[in-house]
């Protein structure tokens, strides 16, 4: 049974993986700038860091089944351990940075909004004077 649930969480790790890579090649090809493509790239290393840690976690997981002394139950253990911490370490990483790319696309558009009102502004002027000439 723990090498079924072992394989399983390998293969989510491995699908994971899979995904993340086919979502990157799909925002690449619509990213506006370059400094967009670079935080993409970023961010699908860590996802993919991340999820190959799940897929090395299903191994390790698996691997009970043949730990019979305790050095290598204990080896397994440690491993496990610093896999899972790890995990979260990038996790919380990846959505730190998610949430300041966020707020960057936030204040991109804040500042395209101002930009529109602005030039809304100017040609509602343009008309206006356009009207008093006549």
């Amino acid at each position: 049974m723990i090498i079924i649930v072992g394989a399983v969480i390998f293969a989510v790790g491995v699908l994971l993986v899979l995904r993340h890579i086919h979502v990157w090649r799909q925002a690449t090809d619509s990213a506006k700038d370059q400094i967009e493509r670079g935080m993409l790239r970023s961010q699908v290393k860590r996802r993919c860091l991340t999820s190959t840690g799940i897929a090395v976690l299903g191994i390790i997981y698996a691997s009970f089944a043949w730990a019979k002394d305790p050095i290598s139950f204990s080896f397994l253990v440690m491993a496990t351990l610093i896999i899972t911490v790890l995990i979260f370490f990038m996790a919380g990483i990846d959505l730190m940075a998610t949430f300041h790319m966020l707020q960057r696309d936030k204040h991109f558009s804040q500042k395209a909004k101002i930009e529109l009102l602005r030039e809304y502004d100017r040609q509602k002027k343009k008309l206006q004077d356009a009207e008093a000439e006549e």
